[in-house]
């Protein structure tokens, strides 16, 4: 698998493996069809040994697993406003998707 999964202009999915668990950081913001996160493989990637932090989830719900950590930033006051949800209280960063929406 390659580093880094790109289109003609942006990089998709960078992957991190020199820590502790394996990152796997996915920019969603200009993807214009569900069927290219089918052609990256993000299914792999989401139900691998690592952590996947998804920018712009938000777009593609549908795409998460069950045990996916919502993160929302949004900008009604300075500093953001941060608001998590999981369904999960205790949970171990290894095999979790991260949800990363902003809201500017």
């Amino acid at each position: 698998r390659q580093m880094c999964k790109e289109t003609a202009t942006f990089t998709i999915v960078q992957e991190y493996k020199e820590g502790r668990i394996p990152l796997y950081h996915f920019d969603l913001y200009r993807i214009a069809d569900i069927s290219e996160l089918d052609e990256i493989g993000y299914e792999e990637y989401f139900y691998s040994e690592g952590t996947c932090l998804v920018e712009w989830g938000n777009l593609y719900p549908e795409i998460f697993p069950e045990n996916t950590i919502k993160i929302e930033m949004f900008n009604s006051t300075l500093p953001y406003a941060v608001e998590f949800s999981y369904a999960q209280v205790a949970f171990n960063l290894s095999h979790y998707c991260v949800m990363l929406i902003v809201v500017l």
